[in-house]
Order: C-alpha cells, then sequence, then structure tokens
C-alpha cells in the first residue's frame, strides 16, 4: 500500500495513505433499462450498467439481480430513476412515470419517490420523461434494497429501452458516511 513518512516529535513514523484520505464521493454508479416494454410493471429484467465510452463507475458499485439493487457499503446515498416514454398518438389523457420502491427489511416495499407527467390529445408519436429521486441513509445493506418501477395510465405507452444512450436508467451516487 501506499504510505508516508511524518516526524513525529523528530521519530519518523509510516502511515498508510488509506488512514489520511479525505473525503470525496466514493461510489457513483449507473444501470439502464437496455429493451424497451409497454404499460406498467416493476422494472424486473433488460438491466444494464451503463457501459458506453467514456461512461463508468466509481468504486464497487451497486449489484443488480432481478431488478432489485443492493448498496455496495452503507452510507448516504442519492438514488435518481429517470423513465422515458414513447407514445402512439392516441387522443387518450396520458399519464407516465416512475417510481423508487425501498425495503427495509429485504421483503416488503414501499414508494419512496414517484415522478410523472401527462399530456392530452398529441396527435403525433411523441415522448415524455420524468425524474424521481431521493437520499437514503443505508445502514444495513442485507435489508435496505432499491427497486424501480414504471407506470402508465394507458397500456399503449412504451417505456423506452436503449442499450447505446441512457433512456431510462437509474443513478446511485455515495454522499458520505452515515
Amino acid at each position: 500500500t501506499d504510505e508516508f513518512l511524518v516526524s513525529d516529535a523528530g521519530t519518523l513514523k509510516r502511515i498508510d495513505y488509506s488512514l489520511i484520505k479525505g473525503g470525496g464521493i466514493t461510489e457513483i454508479d449507473q444501470f439502464r433499462l437496455s429493451a424497451s416494454f409497454d404499460n406498467s410493471a416493476d422494472i424486473t429484467s433488460n438491466l444494464e450498467r451503463v457501459d458506453t465510452t467514456p461512461q463508468g463507475k466509481l468504486g464497487t458499485g451497486m449489484s443488480e439481480s432481478s431488478g432489485i439493487f443492493t448498496f455496495p457499503s452503507t452510507g448516504f446515498y442519492l438514488v435518481k430513476f429517470n423513465v422515458m416514454w414513447l407514445g402512439n398518438g392516441d387522443s387518450d389523457v396520458r399519464q407516465a412515470g416512475g417510481a423508487i420502491k425501498v425495503t427495509t427489511n429485504n421483503s416488503s416495499y414501499a414508494t419512496f419517490a414517484e415522478a410523472y407527467n401527462g399530456t392530452n390529445n398529441h396527435g403525433l408519436d411523441y415522448y415524455m420523461s420524468s425524474e424521481a429521486n431521493t437520499i437514503l441513509d443505508i445502514t444495513d445493506t442485507s435489508n435496505q434494497k432499491v427497486k424501480f418501477n414504471a407506470f402508465t395510465s394507458i397500456s399503449t405507452l412504451t417505456c423506452v429501452g436503449s442499450s447505446s444512450l441512457n433512456a431510462t436508467y437509474m443513478t446511485f451516487i455515495r454522499l458520505g458516511d452515515t
């Protein structure tokens, strides 16, 4: 490991860098929906870590299994969910959005944040996008997890996925210690 020599009252001591490095963001990660789907659903598949150069992650990164995300360490996290919808120009009133769902017992989930928008009588194909976000104090990485839900008021809307750009995506930033 990297070490520094420090003089302590004339005596040289070695100190490991990890003991003196300071602050800053240590975890940043993003996942995206890689394939589109119609109607409302928890997002449980077709998720990939963003990988288009120069996109990347910092730190260990999140773990994902069947749409459930596990935090790599305790701390305060900013969690953001951006969801994009494509409509086909029908004349119904349309509402669509996304929700961040959290469990504290690795079992039951509650909605902690949601965002949506709506439109009426568009007449042509159109896109709608919204962002939900929350700050979570993660103290138990075994039981505190998140998942994401995309919802719409009509079945003719498509939640947009892409494997080459962020259309519907999740962002995780560890802000600091708990």
